[in-house]
C-alpha cells in the first residue's frame, strides 16, 4: 500500500502534500493523532506533508471535491 501512495505522489510535481484529515474530533487531537504518518510520509517521500483539518465534515467534503487533498483520511460515510 505504502509503495502505491509513494508512486502516486512520485507524479506530482508539487512541494507539498496536502494530507486532509476528517473533523471527527478536536483540531490538536487530530494533528497529535496524525503527526507521525505526516512526519514519517514527509521522510519517506523527501516532500513535506502537509495536515489539512477542516472545520466541520461539510467544509471536508467541499475541500475533497475542489482538490484541495492530495491524500485523505475519511470515514465510508463520506464515501458513500
Amino acid at each position: 500500500m505504502l509503495f502505491f501512495i509513494l508512486f502516486v505522489l512520485a507524479g506530482k510535481a508539487s512541494a507539498e502534500i496536502r494530507l486532509g484529515i476528517l473533523p471527527r474530533l478536536g483540531a490538536v487531537e487530530l494533528f497529535v493523532m496524525f503527526n507521525p504518518l505526516a512526519e514519517y510520509l514527509t521522510k519517506e517521500t523527501g516532500k513535506k506533508v502537509r495536515i489539512v483539518i477542516p472545520k466541520d465534515f461539510d467544509a471536508f467534503k467541499e475541500a475533497a471535491r475542489a482538490g484541495n487533498f492530495d491524500l485523505g483520511f475519511t470515514n465510508s460515510l463520506i464515501y458513500v
